[in-house]
């Protein structure tokens, strides 16, 4: 609730208005009370309000007592040098030698096949599909190479590190 003071004519009126919501208000003035309904608003142009800036008077001004400075950085002749330290070793690239078989990342359900044994396969192409936990995942060939044996069947339930798919190296 906010309470306004007015004078029209050299009298004097006290209002309370009170917000029941965005456009509806209680207005209490003396013992009568009125229930306004806000239909519209706008701004007027003639009565724009504009800031003015006034030059400040030496008794408004504070002095504000600041605490001596209490760190100083160190004087760069006092600094230690820096040694040189190697950076860390970077983690261990995978290797890529040929590996016999190809293992389950992940536990799953076999959807598709696109191999068959004999195919020739190149690093990178899709071998199968494997579902697990709602996702299809590809399974790709890691390395160009023969495929000898694929050891799974569409609708198969495999483990992690069940054996996929077992390879031959290509031969030239």
């Amino acid at each position: 609730m906010r309470r306004y003071k007015l004078q029209i004519k050299d009298k004097q009126y006290t209002i309370d208005v009170d917000e029941i919501d965005a456009n509806n208000f209680r207005v209490i003035l003396g013992n009568q009370v009125f229930e306004v309904n806000l239909s519209a608003a706008e701004d007027v142009p003639e009565a724009v309000i504009t800031p003015a800036m006034m030059p400040s008077r030496a008794r408004d001004e504070v002095v504000v007592e600041r605490p001596p400075v209490a760190y100083q950085p160190p004087a760069i002749e006092t600094m230690e040098r820096t040694r040189n330290v190697p950076s860390p070793a970077l983690p261990p690239t995978p290797s890529l030698e040929f590996r016999p078989d190809l293992v389950a990342p992940m536990p799953g359900t076999i959807l598709e096949i696109h191999v068959q044994p004999g195919d020739r396969v190149t690093r990178g192409q899709k071998l199968m599909t494997l579902e697990a936990m709602k996702m299809k995942n590809a399974i790709k060939s890691p390395y160009d190479a023969v495929v000898a044996q694929v050891l799974v069947q569409p609708g198969q339930t495999v483990r992690y590190g069940d054996v996929l798919v077992c390879f031959e190296e290509p031969r030239e």
